[in-house]
């Protein structure tokens, strides 16, 4: 696991087993299991997975509009952007508790596998006739 230490700053590579921690520089005796884990990826990718599936939450607006649902470039495109902040967002979720010697990436596998399915369904309509 690499950690940064809180008072210096400094870099920390430990074993995975590890419960505690010196550093070396400042001599601060870290507790391991505290550690708070690191959320932006999930933060970065719920915001893409919002954008990516959006008709699914906001398909109720959409029937009281007189527009209706006849704007579908925008929806594409509005998906495809929302695809690639997802992917970005579950691959810094992914290095994040890899970083942290945790190898339980079985939600963010499932979430990826299903954010380019979606992305692929999307982009192929077209060509189903």
């Amino acid at each position: 696991m690499i950690i940064e230490c809180p008072e210096c700053s400094k870099s920390l590579r430990f074993p995975g087993n590890a419960i505690i921690v010196k550093c070396p520089e400042c001599e601060q005796i870290i507790n391991v299991e505290q550690i708070i884990l690191n959320k932006r990826g999930w933060r970065i990718a719920s915001i893409g997975m919002i954008l990516c599936f959006h008709y699914y939450f906001l398909a109720i607006l959409a029937l009281g509009l007189p527009f209706g649902t006849s704007n579908v470039g925008v929806m594409v495109l509005i998906i495809m952007i929302g695809t690639l902040i997802a992917i970005t967002g579950l691959i810094l979720a992914i290095t994040d508790k890899l970083g942290k010697n945790n190898k339980m990436i079985v939600l963010e596998i499932i979430a990826l596998i299903a954010v380019l399915s979606h992305a692929y369904v999307v982009g192929t309509m077209g060509s189903i006739s």
